[in-house]
């Protein structure tokens, strides 16, 4: 069984993530995972090690501009439109859709993002791995991307 949730569509350029319960048997294999194409030219899946466990992120190919990641929702309205946002800015970013991982790849995740962000609302931008961006805040991306 996969973890189940809630998402809570806000007015201010976010989503909200509940995590209502968990169930899940250990996932086997992991940490041998390797970039896969994906049906883009432009993105690809890439490991990384979040809280102890092997997390793919899908890369985005672009300028090299800053170090962005982009913590989203499948489902979220904003979290789309942030991504189509970076794109017509043209710039590299990684991306992680929250709500499509299960056990304990989620949980490490949702620990991630709340180290950014603790009401654990989405999109969550991180830049260089020092601030973050809450939110589809156009001119605070583009200055992020632009500096």
């Amino acid at each position: 069984m996969a973890k189940v949730g809630s998402i809570l569509i806000g007015p201010n350029g976010h989503c909200s993530l509940r995590v209502l319960w968990a169930v899940r048997a250990s996932a086997k294999g992991r940490a041998d995972r390797v970039p896969v194409p994906t049906a883009r030219d432009s993105e690809y899946r890439e490991p990384n090690l979040m809280g102890g466990k092997i997390v793919e992120f899908t890369k985005v190919a672009g300028r090299k501009t800053a170090d962005l990641t982009l913590y989203a929702l499948s489902t979220c309205h904003w979290c789309h439109q942030t991504k189509e946002f970076l794109n017509n800015l043209e710039v590299e970013y990684q991306y992680l859709d929250v709500d499509r991982l299960t056990g304990s790849e989620r949980a490490a995740a949702i620990a991630e993002v709340k180290k950014w962000n603790p009401a654990l609302s989405f999109p969550v931008l991180v830049v260089n791995s020092t601030r973050a961006i809450l939110g589809l805040r156009e001119d605070e991306i583009r200055g992020a991307v632009e500096a």
